[in-house]
């Protein structure tokens, strides 16, 4: 191989790096890949699931990684309804979400798919919604809103980050129910030893009855 040829072998390899590089930082959730232990929980299509994990476990990954497949009706693991979907996405406080959930949130989000704010963001600041090109939202809710602040919406799929709030629980599967959704909890194995999830979740989990 002559010089000429070693030349343009390296122009093509760089311009493929590059290449590469640039659908990263455009679809980074297409080369997301999920720890071992919970690729499983992408394929599972149980209207109920939960995934109890430590820190650094990938299950909040997981979660946000699920909701960006459910909201584009990507197939890249399991079958997901056809897109437009609504999302909620619950976790403990406003707080928790702007430290934990939306560095992760932003490192995945398909940019090219998402209808972008007047600012350029690809969440709203005032109601934290993500909306999709192809009518999908997911929105961003925190426990501490209150029952209320959840109520009169049907959902595709509700995903509860961290200590789930018992009352909450019980409005996501209301709010689920009509359209046959899933609901998905994430959080912590200690949490699994809250009286409520131990006996409503936990127990007839284990037992099969759920």
């Amino acid at each position: 191989m002559n010089s000429e040829t070693n030349r343009q072998q390296l122009e093509l390899e760089a311009a493929a790096l590059i290449e590469l590089e640039a659908r990263k930082k455009t679809f980074p959730l297409f080369f997301y890949k999920p720890a071992p232990k919970v690729a499983p929980f992408h394929v599972s299509r149980a209207n109920l699931r939960i995934l109890a994990g430590g820190n650094r476990s990938g299950k909040t990954w997981y979660a946000v990684a699920e909701a960006f497949l459910y909201a584009l009706g990507r197939t890249t693991y399991a079958e997901t309804p056809n897109p437009p979907v609504i999302i909620w996405y619950i976790m403990p406080s406003l707080p928790m979400f702007r430290r934990t959930i939306l560095p992760i949130v932003r490192k995945l989000a398909p940019r090219a798919e998402i209808k972008l704010t007047r600012n350029g963001d690809i969440i709203t600041k005032k109601d934290n919604i993500i909306t999709f090109k192809n009518g999908s939202e997911i929105h961003f809710l925190s426990a501490d809103m209150g029952q209320k602040r959840l109520q009169g919406a049907s959902v595709d799929v509700v995903f509860m980050d961290e200590t789930p709030d018992e009352e909450v629980y019980k409005e996501a599967i209301a709010r689920v129910r009509d359209r046959r959704g899933r609901l998905i909890l994430v959080f912590a194995p200690i949490d699994a030893t809250t009286y409520w999830v131990k006996a409503s979740l936990c127990l007839p989990w284990n037992s099969g009855e759920r």
